[in-house]
Order: structure tokens, then sequence, then C-alpha cells
């Protein structure tokens, strides 16, 4: 009697653990396929370009694109903000950024 009581007591459980499973199974299938991006992601350029590091790595510098004028970021690692913001001249497009020591940042640009 003992026997039979622990075999229906295991088959409950067993039949616990698969509806258990299962529905574990169809909610994560649910959450697995969410919606693709849009194209516009794809055609989309990027907000931040050419992100160049110091030599001593307190710096790191980029060009940002995200407004309507371009700007170069210098940012502090060591500080975690922005140290300095510059504005480009109209009409000019920044070729390459590069550190030349760790204090001065050089910036080809063409007109």
């Amino acid at each position: 009697m003992v026997q039979f009581e622990s075999r229906v007591s295991l088959l409950r459980f067993a039949r616990s653990l698969w509806v258990l499973a299962w529905t574990a199974l169809v909610v994560a299938g649910s959450q697995a396929n969410p919606q693709p991006p849009s194209v516009e992601v794809f055609g989309a350029l990027p907000a931040q370009t050419q992100p160049v590091l110091s030599s001593d790595a307190h710096w790191i510098a980029w060009m940002e694109e995200a407004e309507r004028k371009p700007h170069i970021v210098i940012f502090d690692l060591n500080a975690r903000r922005i140290a300095r913001i510059a504005a480009l001249p109209e009409r000019t497009a920044l070729r390459s950024l590069q550190w030349s020591d760790s204090e001065t940042l050089l910036s080809c640009r063409t007109t």
C-alpha cells in the first residue's frame, strides 16, 4: 500500500512538473519573438563616430552628429563627465581625430 501511494504522489509530482515546464515554455516563446526593428533604424547614420582614446586613457573624443550642427565631444573618463564640446565651423567636414599627446586633440577637417 505504501508503494502505491508513493507512486501516485510521484506521478502527481511529475505531472505538475510537466505542466510547469510547458507553461514556462509557452511564456518564454511568446516573448522570444519581439517585433523586428523598423527599416528606418537600418538606414539611419550613427549619432557618434570616430571615437579616439588618449594615450593615457584619461580622455576619449568623438564626433557627435545627432544634431543639425556636428561637433566634437571630449569626455573625461576619470571624472565621468563631458569636459568640452567643440563646434565645427560651417561647411566644414571632419576627416579624422587623433591625440597628439594626452592633452592635445588634433582634428583634420576639409572645407
